[in-house]
């Protein structure tokens, strides 16, 4: 156990220093002139930031450019944004400007990109002044549909050239319906070029294997019929889609025509991929087992957020991005990921593993939210990565399962038949005893039957009226044990059954024909023909039904059994009600016990009813015991 955590706590280590090693790059260093940046024509990217980029906030959301161009620093005042990195817009009514000033100090014309990460910015107007002249450039958002971009690419982009010497206004008008972060990166066309062919590759890799692992988990779950498989499935399905959301590689090549998808791709996405993580914890950590009120946790949280999902497309659809309760699941996992490590489950330690990449992952995403570390390629894609890494982890995780459970199979297996031969060996014991006795106990019965035709002597009649009786009883005992053995080696063989007949042979056994006339049976059979099961098995299973109610139970007035069977397309329902007293329900369960007894009268054999429920079991019934004021009653429902 030292060992395993020793290697997990060590994983986590090096997973720590390549994410810090990571977030050690960042861009390189600009150089500013009075009222702008300067581009020197050796810089590939300038992330935009500080007194890079300026602000003004149009509450009216109305303003045209013509007016804002001409009234800039008047009535208008930009003012430098003062986030390390990127601004926030906050209100929905309003339109933000942003304006950039830029010099070429090379000595050739450069062809550069402005990019926002943002995608699902709804409008971005891009306008640009060149020589005192303002010309109006690129519309670009959710708002528009994907086909009408000059750059199709999953990002906000707008390409220019200045020329050298030239001096370059940039403005930009943004509005949006919810509240959503802005960054802005300048990038010379050739890197961007390339950066963005790299950054599909790397995309396409992460997509291709999550389209690999929701293949082989689908076959696998047919194949083993494992729930916890298909709750993989389907988690992993909506993470792609949550990401196909976020990155925008849905609106460029799944629903570029649905502008709307952008908002409800996300939302219904983020939903069932918390949902099915919650059901694959659930089903893979056995926590309906080990952990119970947890488990109910899980149902509860999966309520919760149906609720709200639903007051969230009824009445507030402006929350739909801001719903931070959906990282509570991946905490709920985390949590219970360590309570099963802690427990010593032997797969718990993946799920730990790969929901300590996860949090990772989430604590590196949320840094970058609120600007406490720079916003780069690696922090941007820090939670595809770690959510990659946990799928692998997981996917490992199932595999493991399965070795793990073929494993306990074999074992088990191997048990079962040590089993079965011990009681094998056990039945062939106790007939052989019950039919080695037999022959003793009816030697006693004759003895005691012939001493009694010659005896006298009424007390020695007594004694042996008593040694008559209990050999008697044995005799009883012994011919169930060996009616038991029986039923439980015999092999069902199906045969079309009259049921009239059938009760008429019951009846007409000896132990019951003195009491004919006290069961009263009514047939009602639907479907002819159909009732088609193992003679010898029904006949027993009615048999013990009937005499346990006639010699066990106490009566205070004449026997009365009534015993109704219904056959219909589906079942034979055996129905049995007596006018005896009561059992009390305390007794309900334990009446199927082969040694329980109701009293401790010399009629009262505890055999009867454990070898009807030995019976019912052979034919996959159902029983049922219920009491009414004054009587018990008996159903029994077998499958057709």
């Amino acid at each position: 156990m030292i060992k395993i955590k020793n290697n997990y706590f060590l994983v986590l280590n090096q997973i720590s220093i390549l994410l810090l090693l990571c977030l050690s790059i960042f861009s390189p260093t600009t150089t500013t002139f009075a009222d702008g940046l300067v581009l020197n024509g050796n810089e590939q990217q300038v992330f935009l930031k500080g007194n890079y980029i300026e602000l003004y906030e149009d509450s009216t959301g109305k303003l045209p450019i013509h007016y804002i161009v001409s009234n800039d620093g008047q009535t208008i005042v930009f003012i430098p944004s003062n986030k390390r990195f990127g601004f926030i817009i906050k209100k929905s009514t309003s339109a933000y400007w942003f304006k950039v000033k830029l010099k070429n100090n090379s000595t050739q014309s450069e062809h550069y990109s402005l990019e926002s990460f943002n995608y699902r910015i709804d409008s971005l107007h891009f306008y640009e002044i060149k020589k005192g002249q303002l010309f109006s450039a690129d519309s670009l958002g959710v708002a528009y549909k994907f086909v009408k971009r000059k750059i199709k690419h999953k990002n906000l982009v707008h390409d220019f050239w200045i020329a050298p010497g030239e001096e370059l206004i940039l403005y930009a008008k943004i509005k949006n319906r919810y509240e959503t972060p802005v960054e802005f990166v300048i990038r010379k066309i050739d890197f961007f070029t390339s950066y963005a062919v790299s950054e599909y590759f790397y995309l396409g890799l992460f997509y291709g294997s999550i389209l690999i692992i929701i293949l082989l988990n689908i076959l696998a779950g047919a194949f083993l019929k494992s729930r916890s498989h298909f709750f993989y499935v389907f988690y992993i399905f909506f993470v792609g889609t949550f990401f196909l959301s976020q990155d925008g590689l849905g609106f460029q090549y799944i629903w570029p025509m649905a502008n709307y998808m952008n908002d409800y791709a996300y939302m219904f996405s983020i939903y069932f991929m918390t949902v099915f993580l919650l059901l694959y914890t659930n089903a893979f950590l056995n926590l309906k087992i080990y952990y119970p009120k947890y488990s109910k946790i899980f149902y509860y949280f999966i309520a919760f957020r149906s609720i709200v999902l639903i007051i969230n497309l009824c009445f507030f659809p402006k929350i739909r991005h801001i719903l931070y309760v959906d990282l509570v699941p991946f905490f709920l996992t985390y949590y219970c990921s360590y309570l099963s490590f802690k427990s010593n489950y032997p797969l718990s330690k993946y799920f730990l593993i790969g929901s300590t990449i996860l949090v990772v992952g989430f604590v590196v995403n949320f840094l970058m939210l609120f600007s406490l570390i720079i916003k780069n390629i690696y922090t941007f894609y820090c939670v595809n990565i770690c959510f990659l890494l946990e799928m692998i982890v997981f996917y490992f995780a199932l595999a493991e399962r399965i070795r793990f459970y073929k494993q306990h199979k074999a074992i088990s297996i191997e048990l079962k038949k040590e089993i079965a031969d011990k009681e094998q060996l056990i039945e062939q014991f106790t007939y052989k005893t019950s039919h080695d006795l037999s022959g003793p106990v009816k030697t006693i019965i004759g003895v005691a039957n012939l001493s009694l035709a010659t005896i006298n002597s009424d007390e020695q009649r007594a004694y042996m009226q008593m040694i008559q009786t209990t050999a008697l009883r044995l005799d009883e005992v012994l011919k169930s044990v060996a009616e038991i053995n029986i039923i439980r080696a015999h092999d069902l063989e199906k045969t079309l059954i009259d049921v009239p007949i059938l009760m008429e042979n019951i009846l007409s056994n000896e132990k019951l024909n003195k009491y004919s006339d006290t069961i009263k049976v009514t047939i009602i059979n639907n479907h002819p023909g159909t009732l088609r099961e193992d003679s010898y098995i029904l006949y027993t299973l009615l048999f013990n039904l009937l005499i346990f109610q006639i010699t066990c139970l106490k009566y205070k007035d004449e026997r009365v059994i009534n015993v109704s069977i219904t056959i219909t397309k589906d079942a034979c329902t055996i129905s049995s009600s007596n006018n005896g007293e009561a059992i009390p329900e305390e007794h309900h369960k334990n009446i199927f016990k082969i040694f329980f007894r109701l009293s401790n009268d010399n009629n009262d054999l505890g055999t009867y009813m454990y070898i009807m429920k030995l019976c019912a079991d052979k034919l996959n019934a159902k029983t049922i015991i219920g009491n009414t004021e004054s009587s018990t009653s008996f159903r029994i429902i077998i499958p057709l």
